[in-house]
């Protein structure tokens, strides 16, 4: 009772503020699984409340160029490339598919900042994504800053933002503080960041930790991409990195839960079925979302994988990623679920019933102060 009224508190005043028109500078032209979910659960959460919610349809080069066709950076990424491109062209039409059905992109494409028209009527959302980590844009890129040369926009927020690494040197640190001067209102994913940004780079302004989109929008809004799918009584592996670990810490707890497996592989690799283990190479983002709502078991190594069994309730364990284990272990402490964190089966936690309500409680309190970010500073 107390989570209805304060949903629909939230709603009554959100729906009684002035609309706004909002662009969302994001990850989005990727065959990633994450950051397409991602971008799409941002939009449709905001959509909810304001008149008109787009996203930039940026896509640099630093990005796409991670995703050629074939790779030339050896003879043996060539030939991997040749061998696995009838699946990854299958698996980059779905995503196609996805963004032309659901994603709500600007008319216009952009492939360099200083293409980008004005949006004078437009606030503008940057995150959530590692969109702060210069590894991945090629050096720090203004325009996940809501700033290019045309940008004379009315106010630039940052929603979970992610930096995805553990720190910056002191040249990075000068070029984002300058960046983040024009940033109105800044909020981030893991605590980690926050760390970083107030601590180490001593941001002025107020940093608020707050949920992934897909966390902020939650069943209700997943639900709409939720297709049947042809498997039953499975176990889902989600597995990141080729941690053999996973692979088989997943065989134990299928076998003691008499499950198959079913496996989506989130990178190329040169892999075939078998009855007992199915490889799934070119999944788009509705057959990534179904098969997670629709498992009875799952293990993973993935941020966005451990989400979505959150999400949608299946029981499941997450394996420790070697890099970036830090994002799990903040979202898990977080929904009080530390305990699934583990690289070893063991019968008790393979049979351990997951208090869903106790769950969905904490939840909800990292939602409200997701939420009164976005009242407070984005709506």
């Amino acid at each position: 009772m107390v989570q209805f009224l304060q949903n629909y508190l939230l709603y009554y005043l959100l729906e009684n503020m002035g609309k706004s028109n909002i662009i969302i500078s994001t990850f989005h032209c990727v065959p990633n699984y994450g950051a397409v979910l991602q971008a799409f659960c941002l939009q449709e959460y905001l959509g909810q409340y304001a008149d008109q919610v787009q996203i930039l349809n940026y896509c640099p080069r630093a990005l796409t160029d991670e995703y050629k066709n074939i790779n030339f950076y050896s003879l043996g990424s060539i030939v991997m490339s040749i061998l696995t491109l009838p699946n990854f062209l299958k698996k980059k039409k779905a995503f196609k598919n996805f963004e032309h059905n659901y994603l709500k992109l600007t008319s216009s494409k952009y492939f360099k900042q200083e293409h980008i028209a004005d949006f004078s009527d437009y606030s503008v959302v940057v995150g959530s994504d590692q969109i702060w980590n210069p590894q991945i844009t090629a050096g720090f890129d203004s325009v996940y800053f809501g700033q290019w040369p045309a940008s004379k926009v009315s106010k630039i927020v940052s929603y979970a933002a992610s930096i995805g690494k553990g720190n910056y040197s002191d040249e990075e640190k000068s070029v984002i503080k300058r960046l983040l001067e024009k940033v109105h209102a800044i909020s981030v994913r893991e605590n980690e960041a926050n760390t970083i940004l107030t601590q180490e780079l001593n941001i002025c302004k107020p940093v608020t930790t707050v949920l992934d989109p897909t966390l902020l929008a939650g069943a209700s809004i997943l639900q709409k991409l939720v297709k049947p799918v042809s498997y039953k009584k499975y176990l889902l592996i989600y597995n990141l990195t080729g941690n053999p670990i996973l692979n088989k810490l997943a065989e134990e707890v299928a076998l003691k839960k008499g499950l198959r497996i079913v496996e989506i592989c989130g990178k190329r690799v040169l892999k075939k079925s078998s009855k007992e283990h199915t490889i799934i190479l070119d999944a788009g983002p509705i057959e990534f979302v179904s098969l997670f709502n629709q498992a009875d078991y799952v293990v993973t190594d993935s941020f966005h994988g451990t989400a979505f069994s959150i999400i949608f309730h299946r029981p499941f364990i997450t394996v420790p990623h070697k890099t970036r284990g830090s994002r799990m272990i903040n979202l898990l402490s977080k929904a009080g679920l530390i305990d699934r964190l583990s690289d070893s089966f063991s019968d008790s936690l393979c049979n351990q019933t997951i208090d869903w309500n106790s769950v969905d409680e904490n939840i909800a309190k990292e939602r409200a102060i997701s939420e009164k970010f976005i009242r407070e500073n984005i709506l």
